[in-house]
């Protein structure tokens, strides 16, 4: 199965560099487009129809957090991974909650890059654990009785974006049918995908599921 990737980023040495080392080195990918601003970014996912775009968080006009927040609307099935050197908590956050599957540093190694973007093509979340714990240690009261890194549970990261999406909309006490509405989705796949996550997160029933979402709300 070859993964068809969107490379988005205003350097241009380091985006040539990217595709070369994908390119020579990654056989199950394919490089299907390069931009150099958000608004490209846009623009080419409707012309390549990438499967997964690495997404730089600053570049010119349009960054990649709003352009990632505009492609979650318009194009929910194509995954978006932050590859950038800025590990700022604040664009963690923003980019997580605009519907990125993944953030990343640019100073990734390149198997564990290409592993990274395997796990997001399999529909799991990437986040480096480092990133992860300084999240949900930073703000220990602002979540119902807090989260800390050593209490972050593993199923959190097993969940695809759009899992993320329908649980999170559970948490906020929205019905199948509410969810169905909002995720464009028939009401039978809402309780279907409801299910997986049940059995995901260890639960067994809305109630429960809503519960421990709430606990992680702010990055569903």
């Amino acid at each position: 199965m070859i993964t068809r990737l969107l490379l988005a980023d205003d350097q241009d040495l380091f985006v040539e560099g990217l595709r070369s080392v994908i390119e020579s080195r990654a056989h199950d990918f394919s490089v299907v487009g390069v931009a150099r601003n958000g608004e490209e970014a846009i623009r080419k996912v409707d012309e390549c129809t990438p499967d997964i775009v690495l997404m730089d968080v600053r570049m010119p006009g349009i960054d990649g957090v709003e352009a990632t927040r505009r492609l979650h609307v318009t194009h929910p099935n194509t995954k978006i991974v932050m590859l950038t050197t800025y590990d700022d908590d604040d664009y963690v956050k923003r980019a997580i909650r605009n519907g990125a599957i993944g953030y990343l540093l640019k100073d990734v190694p390149p198997d564990e890059l290409f592993n990274a973007i395997r796990t997001v093509r399999d529909g799991s979340f990437v986040l480096p654990e480092t990133l992860a714990s300084r999240l949900f240690e930073a703000s220990p009261g602002v979540y119902h009785g807090g989260v800390s890194a050593k209490d972050i549970p593993e199923w959190y990261y097993d969940l695809s974006r759009r899992e993320r999406h329908i649980l999170r909309l559970i948490a906020e006490g929205y019905d199948n049918t509410e969810i169905a509405a909002e995720v464009a989705l028939a009401p039978q796949t809402v309780k279907n995908y409801s299910s997986e996550i049940y059995a995901k997160i260890g639960v067994h029933n809305r109630a429960e599921a809503g519960r421990v979402a709430r606990t992680l709300l702010k990055y569903l």
